[in-house]
């Protein structure tokens, strides 16, 4: 557990991939221009770069989400693993992030026990980094430290509740994820992931 699941090659820029019942060819930035309406299957957001596709399908991957774990464990709750789905166990279709609090259709990594659901990308922020909107570090957390655990971003002035916000501790400034996505640079403090041991750690 905890790797992705990719059987033998048929070429050296071929894989086989759990998420697709078809063989994915990898596609370079030079060769391949997308259209807005062509999104990666993995972060839904649109597939540009390198990244893997099955033309007859039109399924697009890129290619740092077809490296995602199957299993990980996370900071957020170091108890559980979180397990990767390739699409919703939910009726509708969709699920609700715990870490940002919109709405996602794609790759998620889901806790059996406590039912918490992230983004693949919300799974990876890093602990701490730096942005335009502060000159101190930011910290991430994973709670509001506020009585009705709701939090203002300083950046866009909307009010968030009980979701994960970056803080700097100093002067109680408050960025929510979705806040601080454009022009932030991780420290070395980021999550990574160990392959030998399944888990994100700082």
């Amino acid at each position: 557990m905890g790797k992705v699941k990719v059987e033998p090659q048929q070429s050296k820029n071929t894989i086989n991939h759990f998420s697709h019942p078809h063989p994915l060819e990898l596609i370079t930035n030079q060769k391949f221009v997308s259209s807005s309406s062509q999104l990666c299957s993995g972060c839904k957001i649109q597939a540009t770069g390198s990244i893997y596709t099955c033309r007859s399908c039109n399924f697009f991957l890129h290619t740092e989400c077809s490296q995602m774990p199957q299993q990980i464990t996370h900071p957020f709750d170091k108890e559980h693993h979180f397990i990767l789905l390739q699409k919703p166990i939910y009726p509708e279709g969709n699920f609700n992030c715990d870490a940002c609090g919109e709405i996602g259709d794609g790759f998620s990594y889901h806790c059996k026990t406590c039912g918490t659901e992230l983004h693949i990308l919300c799974a990876i922020f890093p602990l701490c980094i730096t942005h335009w909107s502060h000159h101190h570090q930011l910290d991430l957390k994973f709670s509001p430290p506020y009585p009705d655990k709701s939090s203002c971003s300083d950046i866009c002035k909307n009010v968030g509740t009980n979701h994960w916000l970056y803080r700097c501790q100093t002067c109680g400034f408050d960025a929510h994820l979705n806040c601080t996505k454009l022009q932030a640079t991780p420290h070395q403090t980021n999550i990574h992931y160990n392959p030998t041991t399944s888990r994100f750690a700082p």
